[in-house]
């Protein structure tokens, strides 16, 4: 049944899976695929239970603990599951394409909600870490943002009040803010998307300067995992890690030295703290999916076996390795299996 709240897009979209699910259409393209030799990697953020959903998440980033189990289950009936390192050499059951499941950021919730799934159905994932954040108290700038906009009247009123008001009136998140003329997902969406053009470090300055005087942004404990929990993740011979860099700084926004930097750093925490062994292969994954032949030529100069984007679709065998295809996945898109259905079969 389609909620009257729903989303135009998104009633649209269930309409159309429904038809394609229930007419076989969808798995006349999924035999289509079989037949050949393409495989399938899917990008998962965070899974959550439904009951934390808040509008402090952005939309894109989460599936529900709920969908995500309907999700392995699907995938364990019409998929051969690989690990990703196992992608392109391991033959699938007859019939059966393969896929790989990734996880980017290494959030808590993936020990506390995916894994008790992926253990059930005795499916490998792989998850890619920013070793900065991990075992800290840090979170990302796109998730300030996002509780600041959950807030953004308290915000204003805080504003109003400070001394220099003037001065903060140049902070470029309360600039970026003040440019959206919309209300919802779509303005978090917006103000996100323009602060993605600017350095992180600015936006971690212009973030901490508000944190002054609106504590209320501060995090609230714990968002990632730590070092102990990933040794306990690896010990199940379920899960394996790769690099996300060392502080998720978007590569396309950064000079040469400074990505080889990420790169190389990222891939010695990794290996100094026991996530992966330096004899296994490593992949790498390009924060927000920002990458070029240029710096797909620097992760493989670094040692990693292969790289992922967020680019949308399948991989042939002759996929470039180091810029791979994933479909991405959220809950807007997946929360019914016929909608994850044509997901996977590229209709949507």
């Amino acid at each position: 049944m389609i909620k009257k709240s729903t989303p135009p897009a998104i009633r649209i979209k269930q309409v159309v899976s429904f038809l394609y699910y229930n007419t076989g259409l969808a798995y006349h393209r999924y035999s289509d695929y079989a037949s050949s030799e393409n495989s399938l990697i899917l990008m998962y953020h965070r899974i959550v239970p439904t009951r934390v959903v808040t509008t402090e998440l952005e939309p894109g980033m989460y599936v529900t603990a709920e969908t995500f189990a309907r999700h392995i289950a699907f995938l364990a009936k019409h998929f051969t599951i690989v690990p990703l390192a196992d992608l392109f050499s391991v033959q699938s059951e007859p019939g059966k394409p393969r896929c790989a499941i990734t996880f980017d950021d290494g959030w808590h919730d993936f020990l506390l909600h995916a894994f008790l799934v992926l253990e059930r159905f005795q499916a490998p994932s792989t998850v890619f870490l920013p070793t900065n954040f991990i075992g800290t108290e840090k979170e990302f700038w796109t998730d300030t943002v996002a509780r600041l906009l959950s807030r953004e009247q308290e915000l204003q009123q805080a504003l109003a009040l400070v001394p220099f008001k003037d001065k903060l009136s140049s902070n470029i998140v309360v600039q970026q803010m003040a440019r959206a003329n919309m209300v919802g997902e779509k303005k978090l969406e917006f103000v996100i998307s323009g602060l993605k053009n600017r350095r992180a470090p600015e936006i971690y300055a212009a973030l901490e300067e508000l944190r002054g005087i609106f504590p209320a942004i501060i995090p609230d404990g714990r968002v990632f995992l730590d070092w102990d929990e990933i040794h306990r993740l690896r010990a199940s011979g379920l899960v394996s890690f790769g690099s996300h860099t060392v502080d998720h700084n978007i590569l396309t926004t950064l000079q040469p030295d400074e990505i080889r930097q990420e790169l190389i750093l990222s891939k010695e925490k990794l290996s100094a703290q026991g996530a992966v062994s330096r004899e296994e292969p490593i992949f790498f994954c390009y924060p927000n999916g920002n990458a070029s032949s240029e710096i797909a030529l620097m992760v493989k100069e670094a040692g990693y076996a292969g790289a992922v984007t967020t680019k949308k679709g399948w991989n042939g065998s002759e996929a470039n390795i180091f810029l791979l295809n994933r479909v991405g996945l959220h809950e807007d898109i997946s929360s019914t299996q016929a909608m994850f259905a044509c997901r996977l079969a590229g209709i949507f």
